[in-house]
């Protein structure tokens, strides 16, 4: 039951059937590090899904393709203007 609560969760199954517990193994494990759950997008495809979630939430009535368009521009002007400085 706790591992099919974990479903659609990132991590490390550890099981060794018919052997004691090896605690140099376990704390080995605990020192792995895991990557972020966002890590398996690009930055650009995280930047594009949270913008269309904003999307939905400012300005659903307009296409996202504008919306996206606008504010991607909007973006990329800001660091533009800091080369200025």
């Amino acid at each position: 039951m706790e591992i099919d609560a974990m479903s659609d969760s990132f991590g490390i199954l550890y099981f060794r059937p018919g052997e004691k517990e090896n605690r140099d193994e376990l704390a080995e494990l605990d020192q792995v590090d895991m990557p972020d759950l966002d890590a398996r997008k690009s930055q650009s495809s995280r930047l594009r899904s949270v913008l269309y979630l904003l999307h939905q939430k400012e300005a659903a009535d307009m296409d996202f393709k504008d919306y996206y368009h606008q504010k991607t521009e909007k973006i990329i002007n800001h660091f533009k203007d800091r080369l200025d400085e």
